[in-house]
């Protein structure tokens, strides 16, 4: 907050504004500014004059906001958290995760290199997936300073206790994960990847994600490759008819593997074949395969594009008499 013998009078100063519609207006309201790429809405002159001499020149938390905002943002200067809340957005207050645009991603990417950020796993993955929708938006025009942060806030990769707490990592051992069949135990570590940035997201987003934090995708990590012989090789087997009434896109057919191995790591279950714009291939033409029941079921559920639904499935391959229940669960949608 600015100092001085005039310091007591700013919350007097921010009512009247507050009060006055045409006072208002003219901090709320954006301005547009026009050049060669095009237009750009961004705050108002009145706006960026208080915030500099309120000291609120970067983003802040709003004292309305949710504890992660509140971990992600400094707090904003004395007098301006009792102002009108929307006199604090339009000087830099921000009160929640999907509100953030791409004036904060350098402040939250500077906080996310701090060893004490405590932030669980479902607000992780809320802000990975704003942060990638605000990158894929921005394109070339975000600006982050300093280039990537070198250290990213992750999520463990499958392997043992803890697996789904976060932490913050070296950027060169995270990977942008699209698909869960990555994130089986052992596989992304096998490959020197010891954290995953998790976005349940289409492709566009987790490569604009990954080109923000300077990490790589784990489908282009991952080489993929399934063991085909010895004890790893696998038998063609049919799709059970019940199960295809739940997953139409399935394929037909699946690889029945006594142990499956992929880029030299047992797993449980694997979806092959060409990509389309996805982290694993989808569809018809993608090849299942799988080492146990609830291997299978994640496989097919993945390739049928219904991950959703892998628990029905499994309970469908248990006992197929359940189709019955599981198509009623579906009528109600979802």
């Amino acid at each position: 907050q600015r100092r001085g013998p005039d310091a007591d009078r700013w919350p007097a100063l921010l009512a009247a504004l507050a009060a006055d519609p045409a006072l208002r207006a003219a901090v709320v309201g954006p301005a547009t500014l026009v050049g060669a790429r095009g237009s750009a809405r961004v705050p108002s002159y009145t706006a960026w004059w208080l915030r500099r001499e309120l000291d609120a020149a970067g983003p802040w938390a709003d004292p309305d906001a949710g504890p992660a905002v509140g971990a992600l943002l400094p707090p904003g200067p004395a007098v301006l958290r009792t102002a009108d809340p929307g006199l604090r957005a339009a000087l830099g207050a921000v009160r929640d995760l999907d509100s953030l645009d791409a004036s904060v991603v350098g402040t939250v990417l500077d906080r996310l290199t701090d060893d004490d950020l405590a932030l669980d796993t479902a607000t992780a993955l809320r802000l990975w997936a704003t942060l990638a929708r605000v990158a894929a938006e921005a394109g070339d025009t975000l600006d982050t300073d300093d280039g990537p942060p070198g250290r990213v806030l992750a999520v463990g990769t499958g392997d043992g206790a803890g697996a789904a707490r976060t932490r913050v990592v070296d950027a060169a051992s995270a990977a942008v994960v699209g698909s869960p069949q990555h994130l089986q135990p052992g596989l992304l570590a096998a490959h020197g990847v010891t954290g995953a940035v998790v976005v349940a997201a289409d492709r566009a987003a987790r490569e604009a994600l990954a080109d923000l934090l300077d990490v790589p995708l784990a489908e282009d990590v991952v080489r993929g490759v399934v063991a085909e012989d010895g004890d790893a090789a696998g038998e063609r087997t049919d799709v059970p008819d019940a199960v295809r009434h739940l997953l139409p896109d399935a394929p037909a057919t699946w690889c029945e593997h006594e142990v499956l191995r992929v880029d030299g790591v047992e797993v449980d279950w694997w979806v092959d074949g060409p990509r389309t714009a996805g982290a694993a291939p989808t569809g018809p033409s993608a090849v299942v395969h799988a080492a146990t029941l609830d291997g299978l079921a994640r496989g097919l559920a993945a390739a049928a594009g219904a991950w959703s639904r892998r628990s029905g499935v499994a309970a469908v391959l248990e006992d197929p008499a359940a189709l019955g229940a599981q198509l009623v669960d579906d009528a109600f949608g979802g």
